[in-house]
């Protein structure tokens, strides 16, 4: 099994076509889920460092609205709205 999902207990996948207007594919990244609001929380990313940037280095925060399959950015930079700035964990094998 690929590396990247060795500890994932389950997916499902029900729904037949993707939201647009959500974050761009990503790595290593931070997700929570607010089951009575059905929304879901992402926050960070993965950056080799061939790729790395004052600009790529902002951290944009997103909430995916489980019943309406809805994204909304809430923030393009999170630490210049005061937030925490790009968060990432990329475990070394």
């Amino acid at each position: 099994m690929d590396e990247e999902v060795k500890d994932l207990d389950s997916y499902l996948v029900s729904v037949t076509s993707f939201s647009k207007n959500g974050p761009s594919a990503r790595s290593c990244h931070k997700m929570c889920i607010d089951i009575q609001r059905r929304q879901i929380y992402t926050l960070g990313r993965y950056l080799d460092s061939s790729v790395r940037n004052s600009k790529s280095l902002k951290s944009d925060f997103y909430r995916y609205d489980i019943d309406t399959n809805t994204w909304m950015l809430l923030s393009e930079d999170t630490a210049a709205d005061g937030g925490p700035k790009l968060v990432f964990d990329h475990q070394e094998q």
